[in-house]
């Protein structure tokens, strides 16, 4: 059932019925790759490459970004910046001596 779930989402992309309000309509599942989505110039612009990976408000809150009380303007980290993070040696504080 978890395999059917994950092509499902991958399968789809979620667009709110409304552009003004989408918290309170329901969504509707679009497949960007069927070829009615692709020649109707209102649905377009799903199918550009820039929204291959796009993440609804659900997806971005579920991982954890944005939890923290400095989180506004977060969207999310950056790798580069992780990866220095584990990588570099960090002198250590003597506080009591």
């Amino acid at each position: 059932m978890g395999s059917t779930r994950s092509s499902l989402r991958e399968a789809f992309s979620l667009l709110p019925r409304s552009k003004v309000d989408a918290t309170a309509g329901p969504v509707i599942p679009i497949d960007p790759r069927h070829k009615v989505v692709i020649r109707n110039p209102d649905t377009q612009w799903i199918t550009k490459p820039v929204h291959k990976h796009r993440l609804i408000s659900a997806g971005r809150k579920s991982p954890g970004l944005g939890k923290g009380h400095l989180s506004l303007h977060k969207i999310g980290g950056s790798s580069r910046t992780a990866w220095r993070r584990h990588n570099t040696l960090q002198p250590e504080l003597h506080r009591y001596s």
